[in-house]
Order: C-alpha cells, then sequence, then structure tokens
C-alpha cells in the first residue's frame, strides 16, 4: 500500500495534507495559502464531536457563545441545536462555492473521513514501513484563472523549500517516499533541489482540459520526463485500457508507470493492468 497526500502550504508556512485548492468546508472559495494552520484545523474541528465544540452548549458556529456568560434558562437553552446540525449547516454553506459538487469533502461520513493535518504530524502518526506518495499541489496559471484565484502565491522555491525541510526532518531513514505533481515547473524546479527522492509527472491523459502543453497528452508527459530526468509518469487509467501499447511506450524511455482514476477500482480493469505488467 502507498499513501497519496495532497500537499499545499497554509498562510503561515505550514505544509498540510488537503485536495484542493480552494478549502469549501469554509463555506467560501478561500485558497489553502489564505488560511493560517489554526484556521484550517478548527475548520474540520467544527465537523467533529469531539473537537470544536467539546464541552461548550451545542450550537450553530455564528451564535452567542462570544456574549458573557449568564444564568441557564429555559428560554436561552432553546437556542441550542443539534450537534448534527453543524455539518447540516457547511453542507448548506459549500453549496455557494465554485467547485459544488465535485469538491472532495472532509465532512464526517462523506468521502474523506479523517481530520485534517499537517506533515509533519502524519509523518509521526504513521509507521515508517508504510511509503507516502506526497503530491504536491501548486496552481498553473489557467488552474488559478478556472478557479477564479489570485494568480499569486508562494514563490516556487520557497514552496519546495518548507516542504523539503519538513520531510528531510521527520521522515524517518526507512520511509520510502515519491513525489507527485501535475505542474511541470514544480516537478523540474525539484529534481534539480533534491535527489534521494524519484519524481513521478501527474497527467490527466487528455481527459480534462488543459492550458499547458506539456500536459496534453500521454506522448507529451513521457517526453517531457524524459527530457527532465524524472523517474516517470502517472496517468489516468484510460488510456492504458484503450491502448495498452502504451506501456511498453513508457517503458522504453525508461520511465515507471502509475496509474489513477475510477477504473483502478474496477475488477477487469485491474486485471487487464496486471496482465500488461
Amino acid at each position: 500500500m502507498v499513501l497519496t497526500l495532497l500537499n499545499l502550504l497554509t498562510k503561515d508556512e505550514v505544509p498540510v495534507i488537503y485536495h484542493d485548492f480552494l478549502v469549501v468546508e469554509k463555506g467560501s472559495n478561500a485558497p489553502m495559502h489564505t488560511l493560517t494552520l489554526k484556521q484550517f484545523i478548527a475548520i474540520s474541528d467544527a465537523q467533529s464531536p469531539s473537537g470544536l465544540f467539546n464541552d461548550q452548549p451545542k450550537r450553530l458556529p455564528w451564535d452567542e457563545r462570544d456574549r458573557p456568560s449568564v444564568l441557564p434558562s429555559s428560554r436561552r437553552g432553546s437556542l441550542c441545536a443539534p450537534m448534527e446540525s453543524v455539518t447540516e449547516t457547511l453542507i448548506s454553506q459549500m453549496k455557494h462555492t465554485l467547485n459544488y459538487p465535485g469538491y472532495k469533502p472532509n465532512l464526517r461520513g462523506q468521502s474523506i473521513h479523517e481530520p485534517f493535518i499537517s506533515l509533519e504530524e502524519l509523518f509521526h502518526s504513521l509507521p515508517e514501513e508504510i511509503p507516502f506518495d506526497i503530491e504536491l499541489k501548486y496552481p498553473m496559471l489557467f488552474e488559478a484563472t478556472d478557479f477564479k484565484m489570485d494568480i499569486f502565491t508562494f514563490e516556487v522555491n520557497h514552496f519546495l523549500d518548507t516542504i523539503l525541510s519538513v520531510i528531510y526532518t521527520h521522515a524517518g531513514p526507512r520511509r520510502r517516499t515519491i513525489f507527485s505533481s501535475f505542474n511541470p515547473e514544480i516537478c523540474m524546479v525539484l529534481a534539480v533541489k533534491q535527489q534521494p527522492y524519484p519524481i513521478l509527472f501527474l497527467n490527466d491523459s487528455s481527459n480534462w482540459p488543459t492550458g499547458d502543453m506539456r500536459a496534453t497528452s500521454l506522448q507529451t508527459a513521457v517526453r517531457f520526463a524524459h527530457k527532465f530526468g524524472l523517474a516517470g509518469v502517472a496517468m489516468a487509467s484510460e488510456p492504458f485500457l484503450a491502448s495498452p501499447g502504451l506501456v511498453g511506450f513508457v517503458r522504453n524511455q525508461g520511465l515507471y508507470t502509475a496509474t489513477y482514476g475510477p477504473l483502478n477500482d474496477d475488477v477487469n480493469c485491474v486485471e487487464l493492468k496486471q496482465a500488461l505488467t
């Protein structure tokens, strides 16, 4: 088993694990680099009965909690709401965000079930025997435009240096780790900055519109990975299943091949890919 992590930086420059550029659980289209770690974790805690609300009255996030304490009364108690209403409120807020319902929410009982966590905490939480695939999430210009984000974020070198510092300090001697990224610049700079960990160039394999010519097809991705000394490519499953000969094409370039996507959960597709290897 390889654990895939999607890594971004918070406003206070802490590497955290999150899927999308926009933190929609906040109820707005908030880029990760606009939230501090404390704010990011608080959003996660708000979804957990044992988190933010702990021993406090069960009320909605915007209620009277900050007012001075008064003696309890039946009228004041009527303002309370069940704990489940917090999650329901968050879902209602997210309906007004840009990517609804295509986001990967962290809401309990939905697609992701664990609290938000920093990269450093995750290194210490899981045994070193579990390999990490750390996907570095850094928006390209066309992605920033598509998501209606600001077209600036952390400078690339600072972004990578901050993450590498955490990895070198906390990964441990036995942790097998690989890097991957959809961003060609991230792959290029990372290949210059470090050699211990292999790098895979992620690509949508023409399944999704892209504004970067290096990511328009499997062939262009392979040429890019070979030219800049990357270890391989990680592609959507569809091209390899539609044209099995592509596996040999990638291998002939001396590159590793990995796949992702819903077809990896299909038994017939998995058996076909096993036959190709």
